[in-house]
Order: C-alpha cells, then structure tokens, then sequence
C-alpha cells in the first residue's frame, strides 16, 4: 500500500540509502496525486517527504519547486494561516536558507512564525520549532543580537512546557549554544553545549542518532578555544558512533569525517587528515556523484589541505573542479561557492599567482557587501581578506582602510575580545609595522598579545604568533634587549607545537636572525638565516614570495660578513625571480635591489650598483612615501655610494634628508637616525679633508653603512 511504501521510505532514509527511497517516494506521490487528488493532506505529506528526501541529496531546486506548488494550492484552498499553509511556508523557507538565499527565506520563516504565534499560541511545539528556524536564519545573516532573544525565548519555553530532556529542548540548546559560540561567548557556549550532550547521553544513551551532533557541536566550541586535543577525541567518538549506527558510507558519516578531517588539518596532523580527506572524496563522488553539496566540500577541504603542506599543483585543480561546479548548480553569490573562490584564492595566494587571486577576492567581497551587507561577519572576513592581498601586492594605501573597516566592523558587531577582532588587530598591525607606523603597530600588538594570553594561554599558536610581531616591531624601533626574549621564547614554542617548518615558525627565525644581527651576534644570525632559506626553498619553492624575502636577509648578512661571493648570485637569483613575479616595485622586490646594489658597492662595481641604488630608492619613495624606514634606509645607502664616488655635494643633500626624517619619524635613538648620523659625520669629515691640502695619507674614518 502507498502507505506501506512510505513507511519503508523513511526506514531506507534512515540508513542513508537515498537512491533506493526516492523512486518509492516518487511512486508514492504519484499513487497519491491519482487516487486522491493534488490537495489531499495524505498527497501533501508524500510531497513533505519527498521534498525532504531531495533536499538530503542536494536537489535543492526539486525541493523548491515541489513545495512552491503544493504552497500555492494550500494558501488557495485553506487560508494563509491553516496550519498545513504554515508548514509548507516554513519547509519552503528552511530550503532557501540552506541554497543561501536567505533574503528570500527570512519573510517566509517570519510569516510562518507570526501564523503560529497567532493561531496556535507563543508556546506551541510548531511555534517553538519556528522561533528556532528563525532564530537560526538570523545568525547565518550575521543579525546575531536579533536571533539571541529568539532562541532564549524557545529554550526557556521548552525547558518550561517539554522539560530539560525533550528532543526540542536540545535542539533549542544546541542552536542558542551555536549562536554564543559565533558571538564570541565561549564560556557561556560551552556549558550549554556540555549540558545538551550529558542530557543527550542519559536520556537517549550513547547510540543514540543525536548524540554525536552533541559531540560535533561541542567539539566545535573547543576548537573555537583553541582546545583542539580536547576536541579531536570527541569527533573520534561521533564518527565511530555514525560509522557503528549507519555504516561507513552513509551522508551522515561522511560529514563527520569531514569535521574530523578539518580538526585533524588544524592541529597539522596532516598525513592523518590528508588520509581521510581522500577516502571522504572517493566515498562522495561513488556515493552522491561529484556535484553534490557534499562532494564540493570534500574537494575543497582537500584542495586547502594540500595547498597547506605545499602540493600546490595537486590542491589547485581540485579547489578549480570544485568552484566550476558549485557556480554551475548553486550560483555566483551561493555561500558553498564564496567559500571555494575564497580557498582557491588562497591557494593561487600561496603560490605567489597574486594577480589571479585578486579579482576572486574582489567578487566574493562585492557580492557579501550586497546580499549580507558591510557589517556582516562573513563580509568583515572578505574584506581582511581582500587586505590581505592588497597588502602582499604592496598595495599598502589600498589595503590600509580596508583593515582598519574590518577592525571596527568586528569590534563594533563581536566585541573586543573576540578572536576575529584579534585577528583584525593582528592585521592592522603587520600594516602599520610595513609602513612604519611603529608605535601604533606596538599597542595594537600589545592589547591583543594580553587577551591571548589571558584566554588561550603561552602555548597557543595565536599567542606565539603575537609574540613573534610584537618582538619583530620592537626590533624594528631599535628595543633589541626587550625583543630578544619575546622572539627566543615564541620560536622555542613554535617548534615545539609545530614543528621547525611551519610557516609561523620560519617567521621566528626570520626575525630572531635579523635582531641578532643587529646585536652583531652574526654566527647565531647566519645559522638560523640559513635554516630559514633552506625550509623555504623545500616547503614553499623557489619562487615564492616567502623564498624570495628569506634570499634577501641572507644576502644582507653575507654583506655585512664580508661574504660577498656567496651574496652576489643568491641575490642576483632573488630579484631576476622577484621582478617577474611580483614587479619591480613590489615591497619584496625593493629590499632584493637594495642588497644587490650594496653588495656591489662593497665590490667596488660602482657604476653597476649606482642605477640599483637610485632605483630602490625611486621606488621606495613611490610605493612607501619619503618618511618609511625602507625610504630612509635607501637615502643612507646611495648616499654612501655617492661619497663612495666623490659626489659629495649630493650625498650630503641625500644624507641630510633622510636625518631629518629619521628624527621626525623615528627618534634621535633609532638605529636607523644613529646609523645616518654616522654616515653624514664621514662624510662631511671626508669632504673637508678633500677640500684641505693633503697633510696624511691616513685612511678616513669609519662610514655608516650599518644594516
């Protein structure tokens, strides 16, 4: 009997047999349109069903149009406000939610929301499960102060009428715990999570199909915290139960090896991760075929995955395919497809294809600012992002007031502690430190660097990497001996948590080698300026921008060592890749040229390193404006060059300026103000003693020409 078929349709529903239950829902709804016609509430549950089961598959447009007929004939036949209506309306409005339209969803979740308040009372089950459906289509706008008294409401009045153990109740639990979660409130996200998942257990047991959404839910709230070992064996625990209860290959399970695969990724347990990721792909494309939902997402985690540990030629197609397809079926402005331009871009980033990656930023941004609006969090994520290009183009006046919208969009919508606005403070930031805007960079670091401490701990990847900018922004204002620790401390950390290669670990060295050289420490400096250009070129390539700024701190070591042999070629091989693939103004390439220049400077090639020098300086002040370091720097160095060639008229009139900026922007004690200081007091002694009759052949006096 029909009704028999759909009984057995949601038992194969059950075990995630989809392909064997949509031909029997599909015989049952049409046994039901002949025998008892279109509008007929037994023809209107086999469309529910239907509906429901298309929606599981991804056949979101099936769905749609399914309901948005059967809708039609109930508001024309029963009344807008009929509780059958109401149902429709709110199915209807949970599937344009979950294709991210949420704009189309939000009047029919209200509408139906309003219809039960009006017929059925506040505190009815039906009008309770829409509060909640309501409340969730808020959060995923961004609209999270509007979706928290909605999702109170619904708990309390559950705890209230259903009690603590209810199915609903732990839903409306789990829902308001997601929500504080995405607000920033951790602490208060946990307990309710811990809550729905003890009440989960006692009540409905270990094996219960609920049970490791509580696990997963919880989980995530750790991983919000940076508790990823205490995460990781709850996500084990949910996807042993879903593998036991619905076998290896059901939808279900494969979501869970997704998230375990995601929580695996991020504590760089990437073998692991990598393992699950291909068998989650390869079980997707058998399973529910290459174009859905599930499937895109397998090959974009993939694809980020293997961009993350350097397999760049395997993660690009991969996030290509993905992105093609997602555009295809879910459309431009579809929140699956953001998320796959945003982790191609990302790839294409990595990889050094600047010029590719932009215009993705640029669409994804432009359509957020349009469907979610500028203070959105996925939008103030889009735009730290769109930054974060500009600023490795060098883009430095572009990238600056988007930054600084991200950090007050966050701190206005998140709060100050949250850790989106500590990333934006983190931003901002490395900014202000590549403009030398020292002392603003400084207190950004330093109120961030407090909170992380105080909320992750010393040993949170997060807190090191504070550490490390905070120590490189000190170094660069000439407060070496309140650097030197910062920068040992987040480097012994860093190597200990994530190994010697990781990309926040190389950074440590890059620093601690820099300051060390600066204190004139050059064995300790050139060991770990070496070991930093040896993992870049293994782990990044010789190409990347990473590769190319590690080519350019040793070669200015070995200048300053006297090693200039070695320096020439590795400098000559970083700027001949540095000017192809990033430009000749690039802010990567600028210090490539510079050290180039001064290298043949100290060999004597004078006329070879004058158009170097004049060129970095050109484009120091163009792209970085005359008061930066860079700028200063440059003025100092082909000014030295200019005494070198006895041009002295000219290297005084380049070395007063750059004094007098160094002054103005950084203090008579920087060492970049001593160091010119230096250079003019040689060379104004150099030229009056070539203006005087010769009385000594003694050398002259010590320049400046210090790093």
């Amino acid at each position: 009997t029909l009704n028999s078929i759909s009984l057995l349709c949601t038992l194969l529903q059950a075990q995630g047999k989809l392909d064997e239950a949509e031909p029997l829902l599909r015989e049952a709804l049409e046994g039901r349109r002949r025998k008892l016609g279109d509008e007929h509430p037994d023809t209107l549950l086999s469309i529910n069903q239907l509906a429901g089961l298309l929606q599981t598959q991804g056949k979101l447009d099936e769905a749609k149009a399914l309901l948005r007929e059967t809708l039609e004939a109930r508001r024309r036949k029963l009344g807008d406000d009929h509780p059958d209506t109401l149902l429709l309306i709110s199915s209807l409005g949970v599937i344009l939610r979950d294709q991210g339209k949420l704009d189309e969803a939000e009047p029919l979740l209200r509408e139906a929301l309003e219809g039960r308040r009006h017929k059925l009372s506040d505190e009815h089950p039906d009008t309770l499960r829409s509060i909640n459906n309501l409340g969730v289509l808020l959060s995923d706008q961004g609209k999270l102060d509007e979706a928290e008294p909605l999702l109170r409401e619904a708990l309390e009045a559950n705890r209230r009428k259903l009690g603590d153990g209810h199915p609903d109740t732990l839903r409306s639990i789990s829902h308001l715990g997601v929500l504080l979660r995405d607000q920033g409130k951790l602490d208060e996200a946990e307990l309710l999570l811990r809550e729905a998942l003890e009440i989960q257990r006692r009540k409905l047991g270990d094996k219960h199909p609920g049970t490791p959404l509580s696990l997963s839910q919880l989980s995530n709230a750790l991983q919000a915290q940076g508790k990823l070992a205490e995460a990781e064996p709850l996500l084990r625990e949910a996807l042993e139960i879903q593998r036991r209860i619905l076998g290896d290959e059901h939808p279900t399970t494969l979501l869970y090896m997704n998230n375990l695969g995601v929580c695996l990724s991020r504590q760089k347990k990437n073998g692991e991760a990598e393992t699950l990721y291909r068998e989650l792909l390869e079980v997707s494309r058998r399973k529910l075929g290459d174009e859905h939902p599930d499937t895109r997402r397998s090959r974009g985690n993939l694809g980020v995955l293997l961009s993350n540990q350097g397999k760049y030629d395997e993660a690009e197609p991969l996030l290509r395919e993905g992105l093609e397809v997602s555009r295809r079926e879910l459309g431009d402005e579809h929140p699956s497809t953001f998320a796959l331009i945003d982790k191609l871009s990302n790839a294409l980033e990595a990889q050094g294809k600047i010029d590719e990656a932009g215009p993705l930023y640029r669409e994804v941004l432009e359509i957020q600012r349009h469907k979610l609006g500028d203070g959105h969090p996925i939008t103030l994520a889009s735009i730290n992002h769109l930054a974060d290009l500009l600023k490795a183009q060098g883009k430095y006046d572009e990238a600056e007031p988007l930054y600084h919208e991200a950090l007050e969009g966050r701190r206005r919508k998140l709060g100050d502690e949250h850790v989106g606005t500590l990333q934006s403070i983190n931003n901002l930031g490395l900014l202000l430190e590549a403009l030398g805007k020292y002392d603003e960079a400084e207190s950004l670091y330093h109120e961030a660097l407090e909170v992380y401490r105080r909320k992750l701990g010393d040993e949170h990847p997060n807190t090191f990497a504070l550490m490390n900018n905070l120590g490189n922004v000190l170094k660069a204002q000439g407060k070496l001996d309140e650097a030197e620790p910062l920068l040992r401390e987040g480097l012994e950390v860093s190597r200990r948590e994530l190994g010697n290669e990781h990309p926040n670990t190389l950074g440590f060295i890059n620093n601690l080698g820099s300051l060390l050289q600066a204190q004139g420490k050059l064995d300790e400096a050139e060991s770990l300026l070496r070991e930093l250009h040896e993992g870049c070129r293994r782990k990044l390539g010789d190409e990347h921008p990473n590769t190319l700024a590690s080519i350019s701190s040793l070669g200015l070591l070995l200048r300053v060592q006297g090693k200039l042999a070695e320096a020439e070629p590795l400098l000559r091989e970083g700027l001949e890749v540095s000017r192809r693939k990033l430009g000749d103004e690039h802010p990567s390439t600028l210090p490539l040229i510079s050290n180039l220049g001064n290298v043949l400077k100290a060999q004597g090639k004078l006329a070879e390193a004058e158009p170097l020098l004049r060129e970095a300086l050109n484009g120091y002040r163009r792209r970085l404006g005359d008061g930066h370091p860079g700028t200063l720097k440059s003025m100092n160095y082909l000014g030295l060059l200019l005494r070198a060639q006895g041009k002295y008229d000219e290297a005084e009139a380049l070395l007063r300026e750059a004094l007098e900026g160094s002054r103005r922007q950084l203090g008579d004690e920087h060492p970049i103000t001593l160091t010119v200081s230096q250079s003019l007091d040689a060379l104004l002694k150099e030229k009056q003693e070539s203006e005087s009759p010769p009385t000594d052949p003694a050398s002259d006096g010590k320049d400046g020409d210090n790093p």
